[in-house]
């Protein structure tokens, strides 16, 4: 690609970055002390927000509003590096992600019986030409999944029940899902995914770390079994081991603060409270582990400007304020102020 569009690009992004809600409007929605004067805010904001569907209740609108809005600003940018094509594999396989989240809360419903996809799921649009998942064919698992990299969901049901056996087969999700994006990882040029390919091994690191805390903080797994949940993959050239982290994890005892503090992701972990008996907290963990991934994504993006590199990081970064509009929704509508939920946007310290 021309180093005069990769720049127009990039220019674009950034453009698009710094109309970001949490950016222009932070104070205006820190303040903020009822749900519809967020709506409203959001509807004035956004050049094109989603219409409303009559019945659906407000916060499921403002919910959709946002997701949707975030996929469109993914999809533009997409579309300006494939003029008409494909989109670079390693970008679209991204931006799937939220694809996947949407099936995983297929299964979930599929596990609980549903008869119905649930709205999340069936309406998240692709952020690429062609999407992997074919939602409208719920409940049936091999429509849904026909031509998409999950097949070996398929598999699995030969051998473990759904309804009874669903955290396998959130695993498998996961596991299929990381092995699509580290096969574009593999097949982009080293050049173009300096920072993108240190980003990939943290969330799967990470993401092995929370399957470690939850697996044997909430269900009481032991070591074993819980190691068949973690994602491996062939780690780059001087990187470690994907599962390392949450393999050491193993051996620490979850109701012991001081056992872990020599753990390379020990600052992640709740904190000791005074009077209070230790437990690890898996969500505290996945939280901090969200937030630095977030911050990490920010310190990066202007790094490798004209790289697939800056494109990636918007992905991320879109992502994150997805996670907190809707975060801030969710705040008002129990009452919460939405300035508790802001510091989620502004990350944790990144390596």
């Amino acid at each position: 690609m021309p180093a005069a569009r990769r720049a127009f690009i990039y220019a674009k992004s950034c453009g698009i970055f710094a109309r970001s809600l949490l950016f222009k409007r932070s104070e205006e929605i820190a303040a903020l002390t009822s749900l519809d004067a967020f709506a409203a805010l959001l509807r004035r904001e956004m050049a094109e927000p989603a219409p409303p569907v009559h019945g659906e209740p407000a916060l499921l609108t403002l919910e959709r509003m946002i997701r949707e809005h975030t996929d469109k600003q993914i999809s533009r940018l997409l579309s300006l590096f494939s003029a008409g094509a494909a989109p670079p594999p390693l970008l679209a396989a991204l931006a799937r992600k939220q694809e996947a989240a949407g099936l995983s809360q297929a299964l979930a419903a599929l596990a609980a019986g549903e008869t119905e996809c649930p709205p999340q799921s069936n309406q998240r649009k692709p952020c690429s030409r062609r999407g992997c998942v074919h939602f409208d064919a719920y409940p049936d698992m091999r429509g849904m999944l026909k031509g998409s990299p999950y097949a070996s969901l398929l598999a699995l049901q030969k051998k473990l029940s759904l309804s009874e056996k669903p955290l396998y087969y959130q695993a498998e999700l996961e596991k299929a899902y990381w092995n699509y994006v580290y096969s574009a990882l593999e097949n982009t040029p080293f050049s173009d995914r300096v920072i993108i390919t240190k980003m990939i091994h943290s969330e799967i690191a990470l993401q092995n770390a929370v399957w470690a805390l939850r697996l044997r903080v909430y269900y009481n797994f032991d070591a074993e079994e819980t190691q068949r949940f973690f994602v491996r993959i062939k780690p780059a050239k001087n990187y470690p081991s994907v599962d390392y982290a949450a393999r050491q994890s193993l051996s620490y005892d979850t109701g012991h603060y001081a056992a872990w503090q020599h753990w390379k992701y020990a600052s992640f972990l709740n904190p000791e409270m005074p009077g209070q008996i230790w437990q690890a907290d898996p969500r505290f963990f996945q939280n901090n582990a969200a937030l630095y991934l977030t911050e990490m994504a920010r310190k990066s993006f202007h790094r490798q400007p004209f790289t697939l590199d800056s494109a990636a990081c918007f992905i991320y970064l879109k992502r994150a304020e997805e996670r907190a509009l809707t975060g801030i929704s969710e705040a008002l509508a129990l009452g919460i102020p939405p300035a508790e939920v802001l510091g989620s946007f502004r990350g944790k310290a990144a390596a």
